[in-house]
């Protein structure tokens, strides 16, 4: 656990970084290029966390790739409704021929086929909702966190309708629609209202958030709440400063002094002493 913790940690600290390097040169303002070096950058680390193995096994191998194999006839596999069933279909259709071609199983090639799809997300965001984006990013990167209500691959396309919010809000009532069995027979809501465990319920959470923070993205409250925390940071980074330099300033100028002091022994100077009161 820790060393997860302390992993997600480094790797969310360098990855902010360079985003925030990058975001300081001019070709930031370039739309091009931003979209090309943040969907890149993204999409590499998600190759990273497949070739890991993360989100690989797990449900995408014993729920998901069997039920679009027979919706529903498990009501415990995939209890979505039909538009998520379309969606994944859809995914399907081009994800398990390129694993054939790549010689990979059937849920390495629906997590490859997400990861293609998810680029156009990555990208808009990156055109037109740079607020909206690091939120997306931090929800979709749920293995590298020591927690399992992050959104996973098979939750994915519920977070694309919920993204495409943006444009519509009908959207987002069709991304609640995706993750509700609408369509499926009694047994799966059964298995949806009542059969679910604390973690299962835990998973909406992040779908939540990502719903909540479109429509706060519409109504322009993302930007301002950025621009709160870029005030608060600068004002925690100036105090720090302000009682740094209060610690280290006399421990500068002492050792400055030493050193000046030694190089004039070393010249064959005179040193150049502080009296205090009472010598003469």
């Amino acid at each position: 656990m820790a060393g997860t913790v302390l992993t997600a940690i480094i790797i969310g600290a360098l990855a902010f970084a360079l985003v925030y390097a990058f975001s300081k040169t001019q070709f930031w303002n370039k739309a091009r290029i931003r979209v090309a070096v943040v969907a890149s950058l993204i999409t590499a680390a998600r190759v990273v966390q497949l070739l890991m193995g993360n989100d690989v096994g797990g449900d995408l191998s014993v729920a998901t790739v069997p039920s679009l194999q027979h919706p529903y006839q498990d009501p415990t596999q995939s209890p979505y409704g039909v538009l998520w069933y379309g969606m994944m279909e859809g995914v399907s259709f081009y994800a398990y021929p390129l694993g054939a071609l790549l010689g990979v199983d059937k849920p390495t090639s629906l997590a490859i086929g997400v990861l293609m799809a998810n680029i156009p997300v990555l990208a808009y965001l990156a055109w037109r909702h740079l607020n909206l984006l690091p939120i997306y990013a931090v929800l979709i990167f749920h293995s590298w966190w020591p927690f399992v209500v992050w959104i996973t691959d098979w939750n994915l396309p519920i977070g694309w309708l919920a993204v495409l919010g943006l444009v519509n809000p009908v959207f987002l009532v069709l991304a609640i629609i995706a993750k509700l069995p609408v369509g499926a027979p009694v047994s799966v809501w059964e298995v949806t209202l009542l059969g679910k465990s604390n973690k299962q319920i835990a998973t909406y959470v992040p779908l939540a958030v990502l719903w909540i923070a479109v429509i706060a993205e519409r109504r322009g409250i993302l930007q301002k709440m950025w621009a709160m925390i870029k005030r608060l940071l600068a004002e925690v980074w100036r105090e720090i400063s302000i009682r740094m330099r209060g610690i280290l300033g006399p421990i500068l100028t002492h050792h400055s002094a030493i050193s000046k002091s030694q190089d004039r022994c070393r010249k064959g100077q005179p040193v150049l002493t502080l009296r205090t009161k009472g010598q003469s």
